[in-house]
């Protein structure tokens, strides 16, 4: 009798076990399948102690598209190309994040540009204007980020733009290049004002997780106002996960959250945007139709 229980005890087990798995299965195929992620830090999520290995195995199983990792400062290209030696869909961008701007400028920016030369880079930043932090002057923000601008309209390549309570600034320094560059306004977090302002300019805006948070309403009013021609998606990982896993650390298999939030908002079918932010991505990255 104490054996079968135990034999029965297994039995439901192995059950449990298996149907968590599949679901699991379905949940990654349903939240990732023919998505891109085009804002992520590899290299910060390693630092979190996430398993790449197993997340890029997950994502190329599961059917997501293209992946862009962003840079933030100069130093570590070498280790950040190695993730994408290969993996066709993993692209990355080179620049400095205005709360890493210090040091001797054209030098470091001459080391940009040189990176620019690997086949693997195809955008320039996160460069911009952060306030929030108060850590950098402004001034000296301002001068890193008109110097990446500069090699954006010099090697025609879309620049990616960070913005911390730094809005107006942004948008007086875009307006003196209108027509000039082309970009993302990642991880949008202002109003809907400027979020009009920089589509006139020809920019893209991109959200993020934050967009699904309860206390963000002035984000969740400037997505109604962007035409999905001119939307993007990201996660920023490992920061910014959803409010459905918010508190964990976040990674580009968590991305569907933040589309299903935006299909609820935009009264659009999930397919629908799904091809469209595609589009959009190739159309600001170049990227080949297929992969």
């Amino acid at each position: 009798m104490v054996n079968r229980l135990k034999e029965n005890d297994y039995f439901i087990y192995t059950c449990y076990f298996y149907i968590k798995y599949a679901i699991y299965n379905t949940m990654l195929k349903y939240t990732i399948e023919s998505m891109s992620d085009s804002h992520f830090h590899i290299l910060e999520m390693q630092k979190k102690n996430i398993d790449t290995a197993l997340f890029f195995s997950n994502w190329e199983t599961y059917g997501g598209k293209y992946l862009v990792d962003i840079g933030i400062d100069e130093d570590h290209l070498e280790k950040r190309l190695e993730c994408s030696k290969d993996r066709d869909y993993l692209y990355h961008s080179v620049g400095i994040h205005p709360n890493n701007a210090s040091g001797n400028l054209k030098s470091r920016i001459l080391t940009i540009e040189n990176q620019l030369k690997n086949k693997r880079v195809i955008a320039i930043g996160e460069t911009g204007l952060d306030y929030y932090w108060d850590t950098t002057p402004k001034k000296l923000q301002k001068e890193f980020f008109i110097s990446h601008i500069d090699l954006a309209i010099k090697y025609n390549l879309p620049i990616i733009i960070h913005n911390r309570d730094a809005s107006e600034d942004i948008l007086e320094i875009l307006k003196s290049y209108n027509g000039k560059i082309k970009g993302v306004i990642h991880c949008f977090s202002s109003t809907p004002y400027f979020a009009k302002e920089f589509i006139k300019l020809g920019f893209y805006i991109s959200f993020a997780g934050n967009l699904t948070y309860k206390n963000s309403s002035e984000i969740q009013e400037s997505l109604k106002i962007v035409s999905i021609d001119k939307l993007l998606i990201e996660t920023d990982s490992p920061y910014l996960a959803p409010q459905k896993v918010r508190g964990q650390i976040n990674s580009p298999l968590n991305i569907g959250y933040t589309l299903d939030y935006m299909s609820d908002q935009l009264h659009n079918s999930r397919a629908n945007l799904i091809g469209q932010i595609h589009k959009n991505l190739i159309e600001l990255f170049g990227f080949k139709e297929e992969i």
